[in-house]
């Protein structure tokens, strides 16, 4: 009897010490943060109820809402410099969940944004493959992986929202129920797609004008910002015939072709 309890006993303590083992080599989630580089203009930060001024290099975390005013921006770095998104003025945007897995360097990371109205242009570097990077809007949501993009809403005239993203190089998938139907598009560089009113469109010349007066530009490759003045414009200038899918103001910094000079 004594030496069937000694074997019970020994075999609840190694089937303890192994799952201390598995718990020990499961990875760790670490909460990642964001940080606000540049606020030109005016911009706030919204965690609960308490509402505060956004200055630059503010660190905020997952469950904080940036709202920025008229002629405003925001260049926000977003967990632990996996993207950058710029928020354009009168945007509000809420940082849902951002988390690191494993290690610093090669780790996975999970992002989850909520863009509730206005506009913002981002670059996502490449992810590995466990890693997420999501965009919620009130139309649908938007899944990135190395792309550089944009997306708008905006209130119609009779009061809804009406959502479009922007793929401004690579692909993104994007899902909608607008209209109370299932869909899933992926836009390739150069398209865009507004849930509700047809399928994936060609970038108007419009919007190709608008993507090129962001001066924000970001290398991944060596994480540095070139910032322009506010009153800069960096215009690039497009060979004769080419598509828009050739110039991304997410990019790292050399261009594929010449850009003229810089102008006050």
């Amino acid at each position: 009897m004594k030496k069937l309890q000694a074997i019970a006993a020994c075999f609840v303590a190694f089937t303890l010490i192994g799952i201390a083992n598995l718990k020990s080599e499961e990875p760790v989630k670490i909460r990642g943060k964001a940080i606000a580089r540049t606020v030109i203009g005016t911009a706030n930060y919204t965690i609960g109820e308490v509402t505060k001024r956004l200055k630059p290099n503010k660190e905020v975390d997952p469950g904080t809402t940036i709202t920025t005013g008229p002629k405003s921006q925001v260049n926000l770095v977003v967990n632990n410099l996996s993207s950058l998104v710029v928020l354009q003025p009168d945007t509000t945007m809420a940082i849902t969940q951002m988390n690191r897995i494993g290690p610093a360097r090669g780790g996975d990371t999970e992002t989850i944004l909520e863009l509730k109205i206005g506009s913002i242009w981002g670059g996502v570097k490449k992810l590995p493959p466990n890693s997420s990077y999501e965009i919620n809007t009130p139309n649908g949501q938007a899944e990135i992986r190395g792309t550089d993009f944009g997306i708008k809403v905006v209130q119609k005239p009779n009061g809804k929202l009406s959502t479009t993203f922007i793929s401004i190089r690579g692909q993104i998938n994007v899902s909608s129920l607008a209209s109370g139907v299932g869909q899933t598009n992926t836009l390739n560089e150069g398209e865009t797609w507004t849930p509700g009113e047809g399928g994936p469109q060609a970038m108007s010349e419009e919007l190709i004008q608008e993507i090129d007066s962001i001066f924000v530009i970001y290398d991944f490759a060596q994480p540095t910002y070139v910032l322009a003045a506010p009153s800069i414009t960096i215009q690039p200038v497009f060979p004769t015939g080419s598509p828009p899918r050739t110039y991304s103001p997410f990019s790292p910094l050399v261009h594929p072709f010449p850009v003229a000079p810089m102008h006050r």
